[in-house]
Order: C-alpha cells, then structure tokens, then sequence
C-alpha cells in the first residue's frame, strides 16, 4: 500500500519571482516529454498534482507543490524536442538556470531520463552544471515499463 500525502497544495506556476517558501525543495527535471509530471504524480499518489500531456512543452514555468510542511516540489519545464520556437525554449533555460543558481532551499535535483534512449548531450550537460554548483542530482530513469 503506498503512502499517502497528508497535504499536498499547489503553491503556483512562476516563469520567476518564485515565493519563499522556506522548506527543502526538490526539483525535477529533464527533456521534455520525459515523464516529470507523471513520476510527480506517482509519488504524491495523485492523478492530477502535475498536468500530463503526451504533446512537449506542456510545462513552461516551474510549478511549485508544498508537501504538508516538509517539503516542496518543483516541476521544471523540459529542454529539448518540444515544439516551441526557439526563443521559447531560450526563455526557459534562463528561467531553470536562473532557479537553479538562486534557490538556497535548493537540496535536490532529480534528473529524469528516458530508459528506451541513449543518454543525451543536455542530460550530461545539466549534470555536469549541477556537479560545478555543488547542488546534489539524482538520475532517475522513466518509461522502463514500456
């Protein structure tokens, strides 16, 4: 029987100016269409924490959940193959380098890949980033049921 998530808010969807929340936080990220909202979903144990789409790009701000008095959640927008123009996807490198550098409450980054591709350049550019900046990263791998 999975756990349950005694209180899960949405806190809200910031392109910046991201609240201070003052708890740990976790972020997720990845290309898009990785699986970042789904694996959310999984692990708050709720169908519709995170919005999920089968079309990339779906995610374009960093979306914020408080985990009771815990925790918070951030949902990244994916990099990569999503079908926006470009300066879109330029605008969301800066919003999740700008996060990435700024957030003290920053204590994790889980890193999603998708197991049924070879890794890909971003994947090791985002954890070399993350390694020089001393924030901790965890890979994880989606789509192995697949």
């Amino acid at each position: 029987m999975r756990n349950q998530v005694s209180s899960l808010s949405f806190v809200g969807s910031f392109p910046r100016d991201w609240p201070e929340i003052g708890l740990p936080e976790v972020a997720f990220a990845g290309r898009s269409n990785v699986g970042k909202s789904s694996a959310l979903n999984t692990l708050l144990n709720s169908k519709k924490a995170a919005r999920v789409s089968g079309r990339p790009g779906r995610t374009q701000a960093i979306n914020l959940f408080k985990i009771g008095n815990r925790c918070v959640f951030a949902d990244l927008p994916g990099y990569g193959f999503a079908k926006v123009p470009h300066r879109v996807q330029q605008q969301w490198k800066g919003m999740i380098e700008s996060y990435l550098a700024e957030r003290d409450t920053l204590r994790l980054v889980v890193v999603l890949v998708d197991a049924r591709r070879d890794p890909q350049p971003m994947d090791g550019t985002l954890l070399y980033a993350l390694t020089e900046a001393s924030i901790p990263a965890l890979v994880v791998a989606t789509k192995v049921d697949k």
